[in-house]
């Protein structure tokens, strides 16, 4: 948990000019990671595009719109599906440890258990450092960026969203469709603050 929050932390940094010297590699893996996620969307609005063209424009509006937040909780859950898998990975290493001397003489089962703990320990340290921290330093600078947008009121997905819904739809009242677009917008940060904060499970 300690390297989600240092990346979620060094991620804000990065965002708000304190630590400058990162700003271009972090906003250019946020683009990237987003990019990505909207070629996906992209694709797959294509296919629909073809048999049901309303609603793959409805859908191609909604995930433009949606998409940073997507990200964001894609990136914090792949997170802290690392650190599941980091403490999976140095526990099974630890009980080769353990098993080892039950199994072999004591010289080589000291040896191979020293083996497993330092093995353990660089894997649970360089998970952490090398692949949790920057996943969520990324995602915390994609969830600043986008929140300073969305506060600013000129999200240019929102105002083509609302446009294309009210074109779409017999409700012309753009208010009913800012607002949702503006739901559909959060919900993604919302979820990925949640799945940050939420406490490991024993």
């Amino acid at each position: 948990m300690i390297f989600v929050l240092l990346g979620i932390a060094l991620g804000v940094a990065v965002s708000l000019g304190y630590i400058p010297v990162a700003a271009h590699a972090v906003d250019a893996a946020t683009n990237a990671a987003v990019s990505f996620g909207q070629r996906l969307a992209t694709s797959g609005v294509q296919h629909l595009s073809a048999h049901h063209p309303t609603l793959a424009s409805a859908l191609g509006v909604t995930l433009g719109v949606a998409m940073p937040g997507l990200v964001c909780l894609a990136l914090i859950s792949a997170a802290k599906f690392g650190l599941v898998i980091r403490r999976s990975a140095s526990g099974l290493l630890l009980l080769a440890g353990i098993a080892a001397h039950f199994f072999l003489p004591a010289g080589q089962a000291f040896l191979i258990s020293a083996g497993c703990v330092t093995l353990a320990a660089l894997l649970f340290f360089a998970t952490g450092a090398l692949v949790v921290a920057p996943l969520s330093a990324v995602a915390a600078a994609l969830a600043v960026g986008s929140v300073r947008v969305l506060l600013s009121g000129k999200n240019a997905a929102i105002e083509s969203g609302v446009k294309t819904f009210a074109q779409l739809s017999h409700v012309a009242d753009p208010r009913v469709w800012r607002i949702a677009l503006i739901v559909v917008a959060w919900a993604g940060f919302v979820g990925a603050a949640a799945v940050a904060l939420k406490p490991r499970s024993k």
